[in-house]
């Protein structure tokens, strides 16, 4: 096994020629458990954050991810986010509570719900990620087994590899004392609502401190 590679979600990244942004999330392959992308969100907060493939990695630290790539090349990778323009109903309050308060309809029971939709064209942004994948971002929540316990600040790979050997908790978990890495091991999946693990909260505050030899 190599090297532990940390990515703790804000660290600069830099280009070979230079500054270009912040690691925002990670991407996963839920089978593997092997981060394939690192999603990278320019210094200027304008522009589009870009998807940075795992192989232009050329060294990670807690305060420094450095790609093997120049500011050109960065900035001819793929969105992170795909923009499309939507139809979505929302609702008219006010109609909606003019209908409400028409106590004929009201006293039969017949109030309708639907009163009020009225259709708008949104500009929706969805994750640029493929099928099987995941992604893992900082304030993620993590849940054990038997319910929730802190949310997420960093992950740790094989450097060699790429694969998970660890998620960190962010200050504030249950045990806010020690540092704690979740072994890879015990994810069970990664979903829209967090990173769920098959470990119950005894067996997490049981695990050792980061940096601990035990």
């Amino acid at each position: 096994m190599g090297e532990a590679a940390p990515f703790m979600f804000g660290t600069a990244v830099t280009c070979e020629d230079g500054a270009c942004g912040e690691l925002r999330r990670i991407v996963v392959d839920s089978y593997t458990s092997t981060v394939t992308h690192l999603v990278v969100e320019p210094g200027d907060r304008t522009s589009k954050g870009r998807m940075v493939p795992v192989d232009l990695l050329a060294a990670a630290s807690a305060s420094e991810i450095r790609l093997r790539c120049t500011l050109a090349h960065f900035a001819s990778m793929d969105d992170a986010e795909t923009t499309d323009v939507r139809t979505a109903s929302t609702v008219d309050v006010e109609s909606q509570w003019a209908e409400v308060r028409s106590m004929e309809r009201f006293a039969s029971g017949h109030v309708d719900l639907g009163m009020g939709l009225r259709p708008e064209r949104r500009l929706v942004a969805d994750e640029n990620i493929g099928e099987g994948q995941g992604e893992i971002w900082q304030g993620q929540h993590v849940h054990a087994s038997d319910g929730p316990i802190g949310r997420v600040r960093g992950v740790v790979a094989d450097a060699d590899t790429r694969r998970l050997t660890g998620v960190l908790l962010d200050e504030g978990h249950l045990w806010g004392e020690k540092e704690v890495s979740i072994p890879a091991s015990a994810v069970k999946y990664v979903f829209d609502d967090g990173v769920h693990l098959t470990l119950t909260k005894k067996d997490v505050g049981s695990l050792p401190p980061v940096g601990s030899a035990g």
